[in-house]
């Protein structure tokens, strides 16, 4: 366990090394349970591999017991903190569809990790590339009228109140399966990737002399909720890609509700190039070509790396070719 934590950190550390100094990793990890060693493929305490060799089994730590939670994504996500990445957030990704477990004794594992992990302290993050659609409740009582949701006459003044509506999104990714005919084991949604390249890549594209992203202009609109006793204007113009807040929007009836309109891009370097590429996504542990295929809909580049489906992901590329989300 400790050399799959080590060989991930030298892993993450050729990552850093090719990553701009404003990019993002998003790392998704699942956790496992230290085994008796009487499960299948073993004899006596011996691994069997699929080359036929057969070898000793996975050493246990001494302060792990059989049945144990190893914690393998937070060993891994500390790790690399200490290796000195950035560890910005943490994020529960709850499966609608989880797989079924014989156990008796614990709950069915439904949950993986995803963390956001960055090699700055400042460093591109769009958050309004990708927004969660405010409750038509909540618009509803922001506009100070009894319409439901189930009313084809709302408001005309509907979309003037609450502009773009959207919160900025919470560290918990509820998300079914998808279906998946080929013949890989570890699949994602691709939900996952599509969050992470709207919010870690610039849509409008990259600087093609240096790389610098295009960052949003954003007029953020932000109106009190009646009866709160507070009202005010946040200022107009924030730059999406730099803006490093940590407060979020609020529900409406703890306080303002934000109304969000893009005005266009601007340069985050100094070049002076109008021209724009798209931005660039590495996914170092390719697999069945998930990641690839999202990159490919929404118009990036990506460069992905795997030591045994390069062919499935090659096949599900090429379908996604020329389509686009």
């Amino acid at each position: 366990m400790e050399q799959y934590v080590e060989h991930l950190v030298e892993v993450f550390r050729e990552v850093k090394r090719v990553l701009r100094p404003d990019g993002v990793v998003w790392l998704n990890l699942s956790d496992s349970y230290v085994g008796s060693g009487k499960g299948l493929g073993s004899d006596h305490g011996k691994a069997v591999f699929s080359d036929g060799d057969v070898g000793p089994r996975m050493a246990i730590p001494s302060h792990l017991k059989p049945k144990d939670l190893c914690g393998i994504p937070w060993r891994v996500a500390l790790a690399l903190q200490a290796d000195g990445w950035w560890l910005r957030s943490e994020i529960t990704w709850c499966k609608k569809a989880a797989m079924p477990e014989s156990v008796s004794d614990r709950p069915s594992s439904a949950t993986e990790m995803i963390f956001l992990l960055s090699k700055c302290a400042t460093y591109y993050y769009d958050r309004y590339g990708y927004l969660t659609p405010y409750a038509e409740t909540t618009v509803d009582r922001e506009d100070g009228s009894s319409v439901t949701t189930s009313n084809p006459d709302r408001p005309v003044g509907f979309q003037r109140i609450i502009g773009h509506p959207g919160a900025n999104l919470k560290n918990f990714w509820l998300l079914g399966p998808e279906p998946q005919s080929e013949a890989h084991f570890a699949t994602f949604p691709s939900e996952i990737p599509l969050r992470a390249i709207l919010l870690g890549t610039s849509a409008k594209g990259c600087c093609p002399a240096c790389g610098g992203p295009w960052a949003r202009v954003v007029e953020r609109d932000v109106r009190m909720a009646s009866g709160s006793g507070r009202s005010g204007i946040q200022p107009k113009g924030k730059y999406a890609g730099s803006e490093q807040a940590e407060s979020g929007d609020y529900d409406i009836r703890m306080g303002p509700v934000v109304s969000t309109e893009t005005l266009g891009w601007r340069t985050t370097c100094a070049c002076g190039i109008s021209e724009t590429v798209p931005a660039i996504v590495l996914d170092p542990f390719l697999g069945s070509g998930t990641v690839g295929r999202v990159a490919e809909s929404l118009g990036r580049r990506w460069v992905g790396c795997d030591l045994a489906y390069t062919d499935l992901a090659r096949e599900r590329v090429q379908v996604t070719r020329g389509l686009r989300l």
